[in-house]
């Protein structure tokens, strides 16, 4: 499976990590999927309602907020990107809300904005090519 996300989206990305240091950042991400690819369209930043640097939890407002924000763009949550103060693999804490959220997640390391996106396909947990 692929992920199409711009480099400008990447730097958009970046920023906003940068940004909510030292806390993990949080959002969701718009777009559009379709067999094995899903292109990113918008991203919607979220707060970090635990306001921890090792972990994120985004308020049911929000979730209400973006689900609506999407249906207005005519556009899908395809995922959702927080950051890491470690490389960008899933923690176990992931891997369960992974299993409640079917979607794709997009990890940002806050040590070099290195990036990786997974998704859960049964019980395992894949990673998608990031493309261009």
């Amino acid at each position: 499976m692929y992920l199409f996300l711009s480099f400008a989206d990447r730097r958009y990305l970046n920023d906003l990590v940068e940004g909510a240091k030292p806390k993990e950042a949080c959002g969701f991400l718009f777009g559009k999927s379709k067999d094995e690819a899903a292109i990113v369209l918008k991203i919607m930043p979220a707060d970090n309602a635990l306001d921890s640097p090792l972990a994120f939890e985004i308020s049911p407002s929000e979730v209400f907020k973006a689900f609506d924000e999407a249906d207005k763009l005519g556009l899908e949550i395809i995922g959702v990107y927080h950051s890491h103060p470690a490389p960008p693999k899933p923690s176990e804490i992931d891997l369960r809300y992974m299993k409640v959220n079917p979607m794709l997640w997009l990890i940002i390391s806050m040590l070099d904005h290195a990036l990786e996106a997974y998704y859960l396909s049964g019980e395992e947990v894949k990673r998608l090519e990031i493309l261009p």
